[in-house]
């Protein structure tokens, strides 16, 4: 039995993993005791793909063919492709990038779009869904895409963790943290009570849609009492935001928020007595209605109180797909000597508000992924869908041209994880399939362009990263492929204040539909399940995986018990769900988990979006509950 190291394959913390083969396949997996991101001591889900790895998995090309899809040769599903696109408008073309596969991949699907088939109709699905706003917001405040470094954890005094559960979501990251416990203070606010509240020293249950209030009444009083540092008036924007967060007392924040008053203070006193604060935020931050808002907000505490910036995106590369999608088509162009539109395309148009006729998903699920699932479904059944992917999943069975590509631990790369750590990727089983390069190289041919893809290997594609994307210029693409881990520039080009008012809740109930759904993640799956979901460990684990969490209080008032079968409807669609009587709620609110499937909690929520990153919002929707008989 033979040991490989290289990458997991699921979140942004991006761990070396040792993969243990024989015959070909993948026997079991054990953890790298000189990874300084796991410490030898991967989780759950990282332990388990040996479960997994052959399990749901596309072998071949497919076509569809008299409404059905059925196997394919190569030459068929290039042929297919050919036919369609070279008859469609460029404008109406659409390519994702993901953060399920590499940077060279990410490259590929880039040059694809913009060189061969003329489209600058991109975006990167991981990014669009979950983090835009993070990047975005950094950019604007601070002039960066990340400042996350893992290792400034053990300089914090105090972390303020927001919408983020890192306890199940990071379960690495929240090892280091326990570590540091005896010496770290630790404020969670939440819509749930979470494990990782569970450990903090002051848990905040804010309703969703509340957090722009919060974070001003935090500023205000941090303002007020003139704890924070001795820079921050200046910084552009200081006076406006000091006059924009003075309404935000205790009370009134305490009442927007649903929250107690003097848990408020005393997370503001741990905050004012803070020296070196840390901020986390996830997903149940950022995909709202007000995303930017609330983004903005944490970054004017960061400005502050000159806080380290600790958050870690969603999948292992999203970041690296973000960087290879945000490149300057000026150095693009002399690089490859062209003339590129810069990608100025949005998934959320490309397959629901504005639909595109072809679209090459690769890697990603919006038909489980996507708000407003009934009509994404009437869309994609419009659309001619080719997606290029290792595991099959809803989206794959609307797919006109299904082609495989290999899954990250057969994959020969690079990624960009949460603090923009790249690390090489090996392969560590070989398959028969051919990869991305190939792939590209086979559609490129058949268009009669050969010369687009003419790469030689991925080291010679990652040698053009560098040189493409500024933050990458110095690395050295032989120590990178050899297993040294290094990191992205991280530059502050300036500091400014964004002040952001509490614009009202951003989702009425009323008599009818009086609860507020909101949606988290749980440590036994990941995203949309089509990995996790083949493994028995982490079944077995989450035996009782289509449950919705609501209140005692709620349940009485409904005459619901434990393990009844409820109806959960929304003005958009409805959903079966088992119920769970639950502290983790409080009155009013009701939660579950998006991964599975069996049930497809996104066709409750509407089609609403944060004007300015059309970041969806799937944290809070007026729902009514129903016990069925």
């Amino acid at each position: 039995m033979k040991k490989v190291i290289s990458s997991c394959i699921y979140c942004g913390c991006g761990c070396k993993l040792n993969y243990h083969i024989e015959n070909n396949k993948i026997i079991k997996i054990s953890g790298v005791p000189s990874d300084d991101i796991s410490d030898g001591k991967p989780c759950i889900k990282g332990l388990t793909i040996n479960e997994v790895f052959n399990k749901n998995r596309i072998t071949s090309p497919y076509i569809r063919k008299n409404n059905k899809l059925v196997k394919a040769t190569w030459t068929q599903a290039i042929d297919k492709i050919y036919q369609k696109v070279k008859k469609t408008n460029p404008k109406d073309i659409f390519l994702n990038g993901s953060g399920k596969i590499t940077n060279e991949d990410n490259l590929l699907i880039y040059k694809l779009g913009t060189e061969l088939f003329k489209t600058n109709n991109m975006d990167s699905c991981c990014g669009r869904l979950c983090h835009i706003s993070t990047v975005q917001g950094v950019n604007d405040c601070l002039g960066a895409s990340n400042l996350t470094k893992i290792s400034n954890l053990d300089k914090l005094d105090t972390l303020f963790i927001i919408g983020s559960n890192p306890a199940v979501t990071y379960p690495v990251f929240w090892n280091k943290i326990l570590k540091r416990k005896k010496n770290l203070k630790i404020i969670s606010a939440q819509p749930l009570l979470n494990l990782t509240s569970k450990f903090g020293d002051v848990f905040l249950e804010v309703e969703p849609g509340s957090e722009v209030a919060l974070m001003n009444g935090i500023l205000n009083y941090l303002i007020q009492k003139k704890s924070f540092d001795k820079n921050a008036k200046k910084i552009n924007g200081y006076k406006k935001l000091e006059t924009t967060v003075k309404k935000y007392t205790p009370k009134y924040v305490s009442e927007i928020c649903g929250i107690k008053e003097k848990d408020f203070l005393k997370a503001c006193e741990i905050l004012s007595k803070s020296k070196t604060l840390g901020v986390f935020h996830g997903m149940n931050f950022t995909q709202h209605l007000n995303s930017m808002g609330n983004i903005h907000s944490l970054l004017n505490l960061v400005l502050l109180q000159n806080a380290h910036i600790m958050t870690l995106r969603g999948e292992i590369n999203v970041q690296g797909s973000g960087d290879i999608f945000a490149a300057d088509t000026k150095i693009l162009n002399k690089l490859w000597k062209t003339k590129l539109q810069k990608p100025n395309g949005n998934l959320v148009k490309a397959l629901l508000l504005e639909p595109c006729k072809v679209a090459f998903l690769t890697e990603f699920n919006p038909a489980q992924s996507m708000p407003d699932l009934n009509n994404v479904h009437k869309t994609l059944r419009k659309i001619f869908i080719v997606y290029l992917g290792p595991y099959f999943n809803i989206t794959s069975k609307f797919a006109d041209v299904i082609l495989p590509i290999p899954a990250l631990f057969e994959s020969n790369g690079t990624i960009t994880n949460g603090e923009q750590r790249i690390r090489n990727v090996d392969p560590v089983i070989k398959i028969k399939n051919p990869d991305l390069l190939k792939i590209t190289q086979l559609l490129a041919k058949k268009f009669n362009k050969p010369e687009l893809f003419n790469y030689k290997d991925q080291k010679e594609i990652f040698k053009e990263i560098t040189q493409a994307i500024p933050s990458y210029n110095d690395m050295n693409p032989d120590k990178v492929y050899s297993g040294e881990d290094v990191f992205a520039k991280k530059e502050i080009k300036h500091k400014k204040f964004f002040p952001e008012k509490y614009l009202g809740k951003e989702c009425e109930t009323t008599k009818e539909y009086c609860l507020i759904l909101t949606t988290f993640r749980d440590m036994q799956q990941f995203l949309t399940s089509e990995i996790t979901g083949q493994s028995k460990t982490l079944t077995r684990l989450d035996e009782d995986k289509c449950h919705a969490y609501i209140n005692k209080k709620d349940a009485t008032k409904f005459k619901i018990k434990d393990k009844d079968k409820i109806k959960i409807s929304s003005k958009n669609g409805q959903i079966q769900a088992i119920a769970r009587i639950s502290e983790k709620t409080s009155e009013g609110i009701i939660a579950t988990r998006f991964h599975y499937p069996e049930m497809l909690v996104n066709l409750l929520y509407p089609p609403k979006f944060d004007k300015q990153t059309y970041t969806p919002n799937y944290k809070s929707c007026a729902v009514k509950i129903e016990k069925i008989n």
